[in-house]
């Protein structure tokens, strides 16, 4: 876009208002700015959470550029990183750093430090008590739902599902969103990360994806800014971590496939290092330790015996979760809900957010691991931690009820 243009009707704006307020000196002059609608912006937690992390697409990668209001006065003003995306885009990253707890926070961001965004909102946490939301597989697809069910109807698509979803956990005032993998259906369909960031709320809340393996192209790199990323290969990315108040969240990247326990042992090995980084870095400063990835170990529906997932339990993905004595391993991948505890530790499996298609239980029930609970409703569903101290409570939720599926209380 050619911007002189807009910067000679900015002028004129100015010279008509100098000729306006020539008599009133105590008027302040006010321009005019070019505003611009951002493509695909998302939001992810920082390292911690004094910090909050920015990605979006232009056609331009010129800069990036936030401005941080804070009580309606600039704060701050963070530039960040741009680079070559794909069909012709740029991606765009920066961070929002030193914000305080429980703070109502603006934004706009720039591609070119001309044309402005609307300003958005952000509100910061407080410190002792607060709310996260857990989805699973998303899973944003170009075509519809491959199971129909009784929430859905003709203007019902994967799409609506997902927004509806995020509907639903902004008015649970949740302060952000897990997800546990498979964000998009087709990995480097950028129409379907469209979709994906379409519902109005992520510009307000931050979602902090697992990379599942519908997910694995280099396209998941340049839409989300992970904080503390750890990246081992061009196909071990999204390993990363970050303290919320007082959780410890850990990323891992369980999207490969390998049915091998020789050639799955280098990914639980970035795995422990992955967890080691995150221990050491916030060493005494977290009372709960969460682990996020999306291919579930301990499910009930088609996948929970596949030969990826046998392959990880048998290289040590649950002996590293005893190892650094995490709390709750979160997962996907089976689209169906299931919980189990193992000894001190919650895992806990996460059906659809979008409703794009669900599994059956397995019939192998001999193979089958006992679970304190399951069930399956094909509808679209989300997952609410509230967080109080020494005390997580998990309400379970369908879309189209207020009453939860399950729920769990933890105290440490």
């Amino acid at each position: 876009m050619n911007k002189f243009p807009l910067l000679l009707l900015a002028f004129f704006i100015a010279t008509c208002s100098n000729n306006n307020t020539n008599n009133n000196p105590n008027t302040e002059l006010i321009i005019q700015e070019p505003e611009f609608i951002p493509q695909m912006l998302g939001l992810t937690p920082g390292s911690t959470t004094a910090e909050l992390n920015f990605a979006w697409y232009s056609d331009s990668g010129e800069k990036s550029l936030v401005r941080v209001f804070e009580d309606g006065k600039l704060a701050a003003v963070e530039r960040g990183i741009s680079g070559v995306a794909s069909e012709g885009k740029f991606f765009h990253k920066a961070t929002a750093k030193n914000l305080k707890p429980n703070k109502i926070y603006a934004y706009r961001i720039s591609n070119d430090s001309i044309e402005w965004s609307p300003e958005y909102k952000y509100k910061t946490p407080q410190i002792e008590t607060f709310k996260f939301a857990v989805v699973g597989d998303p899973q944003l697809a170009e075509y519809e739902q491959q199971d129909i069910s009784e929430w859905f109807s003709s203007d019902r698509s994967i799409a609506e599902g997902w927004k509806t979803t995020v509907k639903k956990i902004k008015e649970a005032n949740a302060d952000f969103i897990v997800s546990v993998g498979d964000q998009v259906d087709g990995a480097a369909k950028e129409k379907e990360y469209e979709l994906l960031f379409a519902p109005p709320a992520l510009k307000n809340i931050p979602l902090a994806p697992s990379v599942g393996n519908h997910d694995r192209s280099y396209i998941f790199q340049y839409h989300f800014n992970l904080p503390n990323e750890q990246n081992f290969s061009e196909d071990n990315y999204g390993n990363y971590f970050y303290l919320y108040n007082n959780i410890l969240f850990v990323g891992l990247n369980t999207s490969h496939g390998f049915g091998n326990v020789e050639r799955m042992m280098p990914y639980i090995d970035s795995f422990d290092t992955t967890l080691a980084a995150a221990t050491n870095k916030f060493k005494d400063k977290y009372k709960w330790l969460i682990v996020q990835h999306h291919k579930s170990t301990r499910s009930v529906a088609n996948h929970f015996n596949d030969l990826d997932i046998r392959a990880y339990i048998d290289a040590g993905f649950e002996t590293l979760m005893k190892k650094y004595k995490v709390n709750f391993v979160l997962a996907g991948h089976d689209h169906v809900y299931a919980r189990i505890k193992l000894g001190d530790i919650y895992y806990m499996t996460f059906t659809t957010a979008s409703g794009i298609k669900y599994y059956e239980f397995s019939s192998e029930t001999e193979e089958q691991p006992v679970t304190d609970k399951y069930s399956e409703s094909k509808i679209p569903s989300y997952t609410i931690f509230e967080v109080s101290g020494n005390s997580i409570s998990i309400s379970v939720y369908e879309v189209d009820k207020d009453t939860p599926t399950d729920k769990l209380k933890v105290e440490k």
